[in-house]
């Protein structure tokens, strides 16, 4: 994994891909995340069943499938994830899904960023993806506001297609290209 730097320069996070000893913790940050937010990855009767069960399922997946899934570490606390899945189509082969969580109490820090931003190359060297877009759900300004930052563009808006608490929200497309990968 590529070095990266929060802007808090004591939080000294760690990045690196998830490991199957981290369904717990990953379960957890689904817990604290997934119902702040429409656009997360699981629904909230699948968190609801069992969190470490669904991350084990997770990152057990990125063994088999063109997905994966970075983390930062903070101490031994895990404050942030992406996960890059690929599309299955052949004529979309080449662009990936993200999603990207970060706990509430590492947010505004820089983490979400970093993440992202390692997510992106890892996308492209490992998964050879060209493309990635994030669905955010209106709203959601912390991810909005990392994704602009990082130069992500809105692709499409979708209005009303999330309910929350009986309001109908708007879940916004964000999409990238990604640079080449280099040839080493």
């Amino acid at each position: 994994m590529v070095e990266a730097h929060s802007r808090d320069p004591a939080l000294k996070p760690i990045f690196r891909y998830a490991a199957r000893s981290d369904a717990d913790q990953l379960g957890a940050l689904l817990t604290a995340t997934v119902p702040l937010a429409g656009s997360a990855l699981v629904t909230l009767d699948e968190l609801a069943l069992r969190p470490a069960r669904l991350a084990a399922r997770m990152v057990a997946s990125t063994e088999h499938y063109d997905q994966l899934i970075v983390v930062a570490v903070v101490g031994d606390v895990i404050a942030g994830a992406a996960r890059v899945l690929a599309k299955e189509f052949v004529c979309a082969a080449h662009v990936g899904t993200c999603t990207l969580l970060v706990h509430p109490q590492f947010r505004e820090l820089g983490i979400g960023a970093d993440l992202l931003r390692l997510t992106e190359q890892a996308a492209r060297t490992e998964l050879d993806l060209e493309r990635l877009e994030m669905r955010v759900c209106e709203g959601d300004r912390g991810l909005a506001t990392v994704c602009e930052r990082l130069s992500w563009r809105v692709e499409r808006v979708e209005p009303g297609a999330v309910m929350r608490a009986d309001t109908p929200l708007a879940l916004i497309t964000y999409a990238t290209d990604l640079a080449p990968a280099e040839a080493g």
